[in-house]
């Protein structure tokens, strides 16, 4: 556990398995998973170290709203019908309606089937923004069915998979300009108390040990061994657990309070966000030159946000 990258329990992955470990009383932190739905149901013995989607997706919505002159003022939003991308497109909805921006179009889609016409009616609203609930696949679909269409708002918003490399590989340059949100990123400068000690030693590590620079769903699975790890030395046990420690373990990651290369992890006892971990600021993203940069909001930008984005014809 102690250093290990974990692998990543995504939304319904983490969804289908969080009744099992509550039947057997097995702990569990998922790394990956964002949709409020698992936090809702307020499971004893699952934890998270991403914050849920709706904490982090907004983040480039109110850089937009509030950042760039002159800022937007209509938005159309798509979603993919599962149980993470379509409370994204929400939390897009709920972000960009209370910074008092018009949403013209609203829809959620089914995944894997043909986007042109969802992007025809989008183009047709003519918003200034388009904002994108999806996982990478979908998003690079839409995107690319944009620019056939030549359909240009003045920013693509999109979450989650910008930060991942298959959308920039993907995109290649129909990457550049492209929002999007985190909770983490190497040029963070938290500083933890484990091996790692910051986000850029983490991310040169990660680099060498898989090749690719790591995103923020993979920093929060390693940060999930870091928890446990924790909680194991508090409680002075080490696997395999008989039940009394299992539960004593639960115990100790409620009152878990640790700085890591990853950031704070504290997880809520009460609330929509029970177990989940509530510490972290979310970021926005976006794709400038092929890099992923910060650019709000507010004091949390390090290079200013590119707005509007330039037409399919002029790049």
């Amino acid at each position: 556990l102690s250093f290990a990258f974990p692998l990543p329990t995504p939304c319904g992955t983490t969804l289908a398995v969080a009744p099992i470990t509550e039947k057997y009383k097995i702990p569990h932190i998922t790394g990956s998973a964002e949709s409020p739905l698992i936090w809702k149901q307020k499971f004893k013995y699952t934890f998270g170290t991403i914050p849920a989607v709706n904490q982090i997706a907004p983040a480039s919505i109110k850089t937009l709203a509030k950042d760039v002159k002159p800022a937007p003022k209509t938005v159309a939003i798509v979603g993919i019908d599962d149980a993470f991308s379509k409370f994204a497109a929400q939390a897009f909805k709920d972000a960009a309606e209370q910074a008092g921006l018009k949403v013209v179009k609203y829809e959620i889609v089914p995944e894997g089937v043909d986007y042109t016409p969802t992007i025809t009616a989008v183009k047709a609203a003519n918003p200034d923004v388009l904002a994108i609930g999806s996982h990478e696949k979908a998003a690079m679909e839409m995107i690319k069915a944009a620019k056939e269409l030549g359909f240009s708002p003045k920013a693509i918003v999109q979450h989650y998979g910008m930060t991942t490399p298959d959308f920039l590989k993907g995109l290649g340059k129909d990457a550049e300009f492209i929002f999007g949100s985190s909770v983490w990123t190497a040029a963070l400068k938290h500083r933890g108390d484990d091996p790692f000690g910051t986000p850029a030693k983490y991310a040169e590590v990660f680099q060498k040990k898989y090749g690719t620079p790591p995103d923020y769903t993979e920093a929060a699975s390693t940060a999930a061994g870091l928890a446990f790890e924790a909680a194991l030395k508090q409680i002075g046990a080490a696997p395999p657990l008989d039940q009394k420690e299992k539960d004593n373990l639960v115990a100790a990651l409620e009152k878990l309070n640790i700085k890591t290369f990853y950031g704070p992890i504290k997880f809520a006892t009460e609330g929509d966000f029970y177990h989940d971990n509530v510490g972290l600021a979310s970021i926005a993203l976006q794709i400038q030159g092929g890099k992923i940069v910060e650019v709000g909001p507010g004091a949390l930008k390090v290079v200013n946000p590119k707005y509007p984005m330039p037409a399919w014809t002029k790049r």
